[in-house]
């Protein structure tokens, strides 16, 4: 089934490819044609009654038309749209990794006395951004999800009521280890742009950009692709800690712990380029430790006893204090070009903490024990380094109002 079925409250069902809803309202039915991802408008079709048998809506059909295919909900009323119903409901940062993505990071212009409406105002369209340029292939998979900055956030939701700070963002704090150090660098938006074909993605930030404007400034923009079986360029598969299935929301969104921002969700963005001399200087079983997993079949190796150097896949396995291992969900591509030498990974993980992604970057840069860093370090160099909050969609609309 091409469509992603969301469900965003009782008697709502969201379909992420073509943003209608179905309500099944006893004898009458209605649909919604989403103007934003909190407003509906709506339409009533024909009554129940004057539908044959043959045609009478099921709960185990799915009815497609020229404009829409639509659920059947299972609760018969409309009372409970309301839009407290869809104030958690998440951008697209679970949806699976397409084949092309941008990853466009951008800095406010403050000395552009405009600049900050101007932000809120594009920030605010995206969602319409986005259902303009997926109708040009509805089976692209296409998504973006926005991410804001620490400072960014202040600036822009000034003055909004209703839009509180989230509990843990802040800026991404430089880990320097003996040997090697994550950067911290600036960034006030992301954009993390997806579609299995590289021209959607394009699209998409030609015409955000030109939204923009003066107000904003590109500090990078890094185009990434899918390479082979979801394979870095070091050749291992990349990914395959992701949570899958009904534990992603839980790794990935925000709930009741910071209620204000439920459906929001920390993301980390860093840019590795990779020593590709070096390590394919190495040997495969090299290759493989300094991983912890075999590079054809992926199969998980044996960690090294407390205290000995520990492999990648180690080093990025989470706990809490109760022994509880924490999931992120990543969502990293390859990017690079062979004829200027340049090959790298582009990180980008999603996490409903965010000190679980920051304790993973220290283990890996001071090491664990201290001193015994991840050596995958030894052949990637992180260039950048930035922390956002990507909000529930409904605070993007409310940076329009």
């Amino acid at each position: 089934m091409d469509a992603i079925v969301n469900r965003i409250a009782p008697s709502v069902v969201q379909l992420r490819s073509q943003r209608l809803v179905r309500f099944d309202c006893g004898h009458r039915l209605f649909v919604a044609q989403s103007q934003s991802q909190s407003q509906f408008r709506f339409r009533q079709l024909r009554p129940r009654s004057s539908l044959s048998a043959s045609r009478r809506p099921s709960s185990s059909h799915l009815y497609k038309s020229s404009s829409a295919a639509l659920f059947h909900s299972s609760t018969p009323s409309l009372k409970n749209i309301t839009k407290s119903s869809t104030m958690s409901v998440p951008q697209a940062v679970q949806n699976p990794l397409t084949k092309a993505a941008t990853f466009l990071v951008l800095t406010i212009n403050s000395s552009s006395p405009s600049a900050i409406q101007t932000v809120r105002s594009v920030l605010s369209s995206v969602q319409d951004l986005s259902k303009n340029v997926s109708l040009r292939d509805l089976n692209s998979q296409f998504s973006c999800a926005v991410g804001i900055g620490s400072d960014a956030w202040d600036v822009l939701t000034d003055g909004i009521s209703g839009l509180r700070r989230p509990k843990e963002l802040r800026p991404f704090r430089e880990i320097a280890g003996d040997r090697h150090t994550a950067v911290s660098t600036p960034g006030d938006l992301l954009f993390h742009i997806r579609s299995d074909r590289r021209d959607i993605c394009f699209e998409f930030e030609r015409q955000l950009l030109l939204k923009f404007g003066d107000a904003a400034t590109v500090v990078d923009d890094t185009q990434g692709f899918r390479y082979f079986d979801a394979r870095d360029l070091l050749g291992f598969v990349d990914g395959t800690a992701n949570p899958v299935g009904p534990s992603v929301p839980d790794a990935v969104l925000i709930a009741d712990e910071d209620s204000d921002c439920a459906g929001g969700s920390y993301v980390v963005v860093q840019k590795y380029v990779h020593d590709m001399k070096g390590w394919t200087g190495l040997s495969t079983e090299t290759q493989e430790a300094i991983i912890g997993r075999t590079k054809i079949d992926n199969m998980e190796l044996d960690d090294q006893p407390d205290g000995h150097q520990q492999a990648h896949k180690t080093l990025a396995t989470i706990e809490d204090e109760d022994g509880n291992e924490q999931s992120i969900l990543r969502d990293n591509m390859p990017f690079g070009s062979p004829g200027a030498g340049v090959f790298g990974t582009y990180f980008i993980g999603y996490s409903r903490r965010l000190w679980v992604i920051e304790k993973m970057l220290e283990r890996m840069f001071i090491g664990d024990p201290p001193g015994k860093h991840d050596r995958i370090l030894d052949f990637s160099t992180a260039l950048t380094g930035t922390t956002f909050y990507t909000p529930p969609a409904w605070v993007l609309d409310r940076l329009g109002d």
